[in-house]
């Protein structure tokens, strides 16, 4: 695949606008809908069918995103991002016309396949038609959507859902994505390499599908059915099965959608098990840190969003100041552990929290660990990005994106089992003891009632028909169990920090050394040379070679 190259300014200013209202569309849209989803659910009478609404998103999502990293490889990132736009707005305004919960569902699974062909192919746009300096910079920046998407979501979910109809929700998705489809169609040339005959695995995609779909489908039902029963044991089986099958076809096919043979490379291994420990470790906060705000720190559910709020933002910076920093050739490995270190503090001081806490050092808390994310999330991309060849920087960017998510569904369902065993644990200790005569009939009946005890930590209407020191008795059990959980993300971002010590530090360090050479020769008066070997002017039987895509000549000298 041949490209133009971006030389003014403007271009690139147009480009990265186009790509960030991409971008921030989709991330945007999942927090909108967060929001709107139980009046939705409300209208369209389909509360069995609340959580399926994100699931079919995340499942389409997921599943497609190494199929159109590949394919963005094959035809052009251009063409696969404008079918992204384009397929998120049809399933938009499919979703805006649904008449029922399991329309809605189907709708939003299409939404998830436009999502896939977003956000991956935004990056490796930049990762293809950009230098690595440039490309650390402007990736920064794109990154920064994610957090700008969590904090600006919710206000604008809230406002349409309190004035206008919840189907807004999805209408205002279509002015955003005409106007990112517009801007990167103005703004970025591709040609074709006609001499390359592209061969698409449609086995791979068929194999892929279906032990992504096959695990987050089990671990989706595992919140309702045992672990041992034949739906779960036969979705365990066929993600096995598709599995193997997937890597045998991998390891033989043409063109894999997942070639293998990337993760031979250190630092394509190493982030790779980086990005989806640390993914695991995040969930683990994001996910559980407004349960701790309202059921043990006594908090609404508006301090649990200001809580989320005071996570994202630093997540922004975080972003930007890691693409700068990698553009200043910081090594990844260095970043990440600065990183993954600060993220595994402020996961520290957030699980040492209590019932007496103060809601500010939460946000304090939350702070830190958002920084270290932002650093993390940008540094992973482009360690993926700079360590693969050209032709793969489809599959390399949607990588992290496919890892990221894959854990948010094996690590949540595996966390939220654990949390919930421990929670039921204590509470049932509370129950067999004597004090649970003294109780009131009702109370009695919240104690025995796993939905009516879930009200408690969240509605202060609910938590009123509890005795206070029982009802300390149950923050307490609550809290417990979420230290854990917190206690378990810590160990796991030590391990991300472990993993991280294997990335090679060799790119950052040879451009070292080239600006080093370089500066040498321009002091010794020798840059007006020819670049061809010179055995003059005191020159040592060695060859250095100094490249570089950005301001450094490609020249070779003897030395």
């Amino acid at each position: 695949m041949n490209s133009t190259k971006l030389p003014s300014r403007l271009k690139t200013i147009g480009l990265m606008a186009g790509l960030m209202i991409g971008v921030f569309l989709t991330l945007m849209d999942q927090t909108v809908v967060s929001i709107a989803l139980p009046s939705i659910a409300g209208q369209l009478n389909g509360l069995s069918l609340y959580a399926w609404v994100f699931s079919g998103y995340m499942l389409a999502q997921t599943a497609f995103l190494t199929i159109f990293g590949k394919l963005s490889d094959l035809y052009g990132r251009r063409l696969m991002f404008l079918i992204g736009v384009g397929l998120f707005m049809l399933g938009s305004i499919l979703c805006g016309q649904a008449q029922t919960m399991e329309q809605l569902i189907i709708f939003r699974a299409l939404q998830g396949v436009g999502g896939a062909g977003l956000m991956p192919i935004a990056l490796a746009i930049l990762g293809f038609h950009y230098g690595p300096r440039e490309r650390a910079r402007l990736q920064g920046i794109l990154g920064s959507a994610a957090g700008l998407a969590v904090v600006v979501g919710p206000t604008v979910g809230s406002l349409v859902v309190e004035n206008f109809s919840w189907r807004w929700v999805f209408y205002i998705n279509l002015p955003l994505g005409i106007l990112s489809a517009v801007l990167v169609v103005l703004f970025l040339r591709e040609s074709r390499d006609t001499a390359r005959t592209p061969s698409i695995d449609y086995s791979g995609a068929i194999t892929l599908l279906g032990w992504v779909g096959s695990l987050m489908i089990a671990f989706f039902f595992s919140r309702d059915l045992p672990w041992s029963s034949p739906q779960i044991l036969g979705l365990l089986g066929a993600f096995i099965l598709f599995f193997v099958l997937f890597l045998f076809n991998e390891s033989r096919a043409r063109e894999p959608i997942l070639p293998l043979h990337i993760f031979a490379h250190p630092t394509v291994a190493a982030a790779s098990a980086v990005a989806f420990v640390r993914a695991v470790a995040f969930y683990a906060l994001i996910i559980y840190v407004p349960l701790l705000v309202q059921g043990v720190l006594g908090g609404t559910p508006e301090n649990a969003r200001n809580a989320l709020i005071a996570f994202a933002v630093p997540v922004i910076f975080g972003a930007v100041i890691a693409g700068f920093l990698v553009a200043r050739n910081i090594s990844y490995r260095t970043l990440l552990m600065v990183g993954l270190a600060l993220f595994g503090v402020g996961l520290w001081l957030v699980s040492q929290l209590g019932r007496n806490s103060d809601q500010g050092v939460l946000l304090r808390d939350l702070v830190l660990a958002g920084f270290g994310v932002g650093i993390t999330q940008v540094t992973i991309v482009l360690a993926l990005q700079n360590s693969v060849k050209r032709e793969h920087m489809g599959t390399a960017s949607s990588l992290s994106q496919f890892l990221t998510n894959l854990a948010g569904t094996v690590g949540v369902g595996l966390l939220g089992f654990y949390q919930s065993n421990l929670l039921i644990n204590r509470v049932s200790h509370i129950v067999t003891s004597a004090t649970l005569e003294q109780l009131s009939p009702q109370a009695a009946q919240v104690l025995n009632d796993a939905a009516a005890l879930g009200r408690v930590f969240t509605s202060p209407a609910a938590a009123a028909q509890l005795p206070s020191q029982l009802l300390d008795t149950l923050r307490g059990a609550l809290e417990n169990s979420l230290t854990s959980v917190f206690q378990v993300g810590l160990f796991l971002t030590a391990i991300a920090l472990f993993a991280s010590l294997f990335m090679q530090v060799q790119q950052a360090k040879r451009q070292t050394k080239q600006r080093r050479a370089w500066l040498l020769i321009s002091v010794s008066g020798l840059s007006h040379l020819p670049c061809q070997r010179k055995r003059a002017h005191g020159c040592i039987e060695r060859e250095v070679s100094i490249r570089s895509s950005q301001s450094w000549p490609s020249c070779s000298l003897n030395l």
